[in-house]
């Protein structure tokens, strides 16, 4: 798996089947009030043709679902850019680099408002 950030809110996940098979993922989202966002998600695979588009969305929604209690459960709602007021682990790389991005942008917890 291989995530590309681009600034300010968007990100590409490229997941590498092997075999030359690809799945790619482009995430657009879009702040619509203080505590709502609208994502845009764009789905490419050079593979797998046959399946309908309903399953693919199907199964993209489901990983989704999987996450909305956690995301809405998150404390404190807005995401901190300081890296040091957590712990983080080598698989919040992605999450770090986008932290650091925003803080960059002069952006502060509050971007999100």
């Amino acid at each position: 798996m291989v995530y590309d950030l681009h600034l300010p809110l968007s990100c590409r996940l490229t997941i590498d089947y092997g075999g030359g098979r690809r799945h790619c993922i482009f995430d657009a989202p879009t702040p619509v009030s203080r505590c709502r966002t609208r994502i845009f998600f764009f789905i490419a695979r050079n593979f797998d043709h046959h399946v309908p588009a309903r399953q693919l969305l199907d199964w993209e929604n489901s990983i989704l679902a999987e996450d909305k209690p956690i995301v809405e459960s998150q404390r404190p709602e807005e995401l901190p850019v300081d890296l040091s007021e957590e712990f983080h682990i080598r698989s919040d790389r992605f999450a770090t680099q986008f932290r650091a991005a925003m803080k960059e942008l002069g952006l502060g917890t509050n971007y999100t408002a």
